[in-house]
């Protein structure tokens, strides 16, 4: 069962997207700001995530700067982050896929297409 760790600052969309990932087999856990999510991986609070989906608009801590701090952990360097925002500007998937994230959704999403995109990289990180 692959473990995915979701960081999101709204209670709402954490608990849509658990519901939605638990039903299709995974392990999930979630965060509610990237200072959050630091601290329990750090801690070992929550084992490692297999994938992390992460949003952009955070206070203090945004989902970019979240990530270049998630990337300096030795065993978080090669996990795969997929950055979600309700942004719809370019720059910031270009920003998200140049700093190495291995996807980009936007919100307002479909469920089929959040699975799939999941899928692929989890086929991906397989090979």
């Amino acid at each position: 069962m692959k473990k995915i760790l979701i960081i999101d600052d709204d209670l709402r969309h954490d608990k849509m997207m658990s519901y939605l990932l638990l039903s299709k087999g995974f392990d999930v856990t979630y965060a509610l700001s990237g200072q959050e999510a630091l601290e329990k991986l750090r801690l070992k609070v929550v084992e490692r995530p297999d994938i992390i989906l992460m949003d952009i608009m955070m206070p203090q801590m945004d989902g970019f700067e979240t990530f270049k701090e998630i990337r300096k952990e030795p065993d978080l360097k090669d996990t795969p982050i997929i950055m979600l925002t309700a942004l719809s500007d370019p720059q910031n998937m270009e920003k998200a896929l140049a700093i190495g994230a291995a996807d980009y959704i936007e919100k307002p999403f479909s469920p089929s297409d959040v699975i799939a995109r999941i899928k692929k990289v989890v086929e991906k990180e397989a090979k």
